[in-house]
């Protein structure tokens, strides 16, 4: 979307700019693409396919307790991507689950990879994970980490173990330097133990493994522990942990940690594996190699994370030939939902959703300027494409702006796209 037009040359149909998008999504952390498609998704041209995924890929694993697996099937330009980053969107909201969206640069233990998904989970959601962590060992044996007399502290242990449970977050008062605790309760609990303890418990949660973030060395607290005097300096250390040794390894530990601390799923969303699978010039061994890191990976967090991946239709039957993937990743029907091409019906209701997005007067008719057989043949053109519909808008819109046409109909269509071959 082009932000930086010179002047409103779209005011003559009550648009604050262009809302259709003049290049594609790229296949990288991108904020502000990613804000847009949250801003401009059209749940209604892809209601079946969400419902398909609440059902076969969502409610079972919240509600049965169950992992499962999804593939996301569709042509280049179809909305993988977005349909992706709507769901992941949806249930990062919720306080019990961890959803993590994660395209895939160059491999899964990539730098790019390891660090996209460590910044799109940011600081915040690291030094939360830390708390809630110590929380569960505290609770477990309050008494232990208690200075106060042995009379009180079975009084003390009590209130705070109520307090805990109800919001972990109350630690933050005893460890953030300069906070004064607003409960006496709190200025009873030995942090200095807190911390040691909480470095010989990390070690033993099973399937852990990456060393500097469980375990300290020297004067060095791990990582984890950093988080809770000092999350600026933790988050810097778990940002500069040089894959591809910790990439995914790490990734792995955060699901089962975050397991351990209480979230009742992870949801993974591992999208552009079928670009680079085609793109990024990976040799077979290369893909072997990333398969098995897949199958490994699955095995490490069954029971903890759900997991959504994409395909190209002409890949599927690739990744279907596949024993070691299917094994991690099967395809079968209910964990297989293709995103078809817009019929005319939806491809309206996309371009009624975008234009409506930047529209300056409600009372507008909503395809305005657009006629509705423009939007069909521009649907034809681009067989039901929803990226190649949304460039074929931006570049019509622009064109009509500037020739300061209050109507597109069907014959401006014919006419632009003519001129343009």
């Amino acid at each position: 979307m082009n932000l930086s037009e010179s002047s409103n040359k779209y005011e003559i149909y009550y648009l604050r700019r262009n809302p259709f998008r003049a290049i594609e999504i790229a296949p990288v952390y991108d904020r502000d693409a990613i804000d847009e498609v949250l801003t401009k998704f059209c749940e209604t041209i892809r209601q079946e396919e969400l419902e398909f995924i609440y059902n076969n890929f969502i409610r079972p694993a919240l509600d049965e307790g169950i992992t499962i697996n999804l593939w996301i099937e569709g042509e280049v330009g179809q909305g993988k991507s977005a349909l992706m980053i709507k769901l992941w969107n949806d249930l990062r909201k919720r306080k019990d689950v961890l959803a993590i969206y994660a395209p895939i640069e160059s491999g899964l233990s990539s730098e790019g990879f390891y660090k996209g998904w460590i910044k799109e989970l940011g600081m915040d959601f690291f030094e939360d994970l830390a708390y809630r962590l110590v929380r569960k060992l505290l609770v477990k044996d309050l008494e232990k980490f208690l200075i106060a007399e042995s009379e009180v502290k079975e009084e003390y242990a009590k209130k705070l173990r109520e307090i805990l449970l109800e919001d972990h977050r109350i630690l933050r008062q005893i460890f953030q330097p300069g906070q004064t605790p607003e409960i006496k309760e709190l200025s009873y609990l030995d942090k200095n133990r807190i911390i040691e303890e909480f470095g010989y418990w990390l070690i033993t949660i099973e399937g852990v493994t990456t060393r500097p973030l469980i375990s300290g060395s020297g004067r060095r607290k791990p990582i984890l522990a950093q988080f809770l005097e000092n999350p600026a300096r933790g988050f810097k250390e778990l940002f500069d942990l040089y894959p591809p040794r910790y990439a995914l390894s790490t990734f792995r530990d955060i699901i089962i940690l975050a397991h351990e601390a209480g979230y009742k799923m992870t949801f993974i969303f591992i999208d552009q594996l079928d670009f680079q699978w085609v793109r990024a010039g990976w040799s077979r061994s290369k893909k072997d190699k990333i398969i098995r890191e897949f199958r490994n990976f699955v095995s490490q967090i069954l029971g903890k994370a759900s997991i959504a991946v994409t395909t190209y239709p002409y890949l599927t039957a690739e990744f279907r030939s596949d024993a070691d993937l299917m094994s991690a990743l099967p395809m079968t029907p209910q964990r297989l939902c293709t995103l078809s091409a817009l019929d005319d019906g939806k491809a309206r209701e996309l371009i009624a959703t975008y234009l409506k997005s930047e529209r300056t007067k409600e009372e507008v008719p909503p395809l305005v300027p657009f006629t509705t057989d423009a939007i069909d043949e521009m649907n034809r053109q681009v067989r039901g494409n929803v990226r190649g519909l949304l460039g074929l808008a931006y570049d019509i819109l622009s064109k009509a702006a500037d020739e300061k046409v209050t109507k597109i109909g069907a014959e401006y269509v014919r006419s632009y796209l003519g001129a343009r071959e």
